[in-house]
């Protein structure tokens, strides 16, 4: 360098990054380039409010682990729960042990994430008021034992909410509705779902991975519109007459 001091503005002239010439050269670059620079800085800022989001929203989802230690089998007693419970469509519950196993939903949100029986759970049922489920997570039963489902009724929002008997069967007395649909899984025959109400869900119905889905109303499948799939090594069977 010759010790000397130059002033720079941007030009597309040059391969530099920001393209730096001698002040006084003719750029068409800088009002272009200006232009450039924002949107990239708005894309940036959108992917990362975007991120942002999605991350609040994962670390609001929290479990409630059923314990039954009020002595009663009511879903709004805090004490029923491992921590007193704020249940609504980012709350995952789980029902787990022993202690009074005729579990009633009390609520007055009337939305869950999900259901779970854990793997040691002994045989429940659940009773009362109608429920949501706002995740396609759905149903699980990780128990070996039957697992009954009596609620007023449970609202189907998610396109393929999953039914899995995965360890166990389940008894699925409550009618389905909503807008949604389900997805029922298995253990290759081993374990059954079966849906005993008269449903209005007007999704499609898929059966998978083994699974044996039976049915003991006429309107178990709610409105068929959107179809029925049973996949390979799926069954559907048909009780009660049908």
């Amino acid at each position: 360098m010759d010790g000397r001091t130059r002033d720079f503005v941007a030009s597309d002239k040059m391969h530099a990054p920001f393209g730096l010439v001698p002040a006084g050269a003719r750029s068409s670059f800088g009002l272009r380039g200006s232009v450039l620079s924002r949107a990239l800085w708005v894309c940036v800022i959108a992917t990362l409010a975007g991120w942002l989001t999605s991350r609040d929203a994962e670390a609001q989802i929290v479990t409630y682990v059923w314990t039954g230690s009020a002595g009663n089998g009511l879903w709004t007693s805090g004490s029923n729960w491992n921590t007193s419970p704020t249940i609504n469509a980012n709350a995952n519950l789980q029902f787990a042990g022993s202690l009074f196993t005729s579990a009633t939903n009390t609520l007055s949100s009337g939305t869950a994430r999900s259901i779970t029986f854990n793997g040691l759970a002994s045989p429940f049922t659940l009773t009362g008021s109608s429920l949501t489920l706002a995740a396609a997570a759905g149903i699980t039963n990780n128990s070996t034992n039957v697992q009954t489902l009596s609620l007023a009724g449970i609202g189907l929002v998610q396109a393929s909410t999953q039914i899995n008997a995965t360890s166990g069967d389940l008894l699925i007395n409550s009618p389905l509705t909503g807008s949604g649909g389900i997805t029922v899984s298995g253990n290759g025959g081993a374990n059954r779902v079966t849906l005993t109400g008269s449903s209005t869900y007007s999704g499609a119905s898929t059966v998978q991975n083994g699974a044996v889905l039976q049915l003991q109303n006429s309107f178990a499948l709610g409105g068929t519109s959107s179809g029925v799939t049973v996949s390979s090594g799926g069954a559907l069977e048909l009780a009660n007459g049908i």
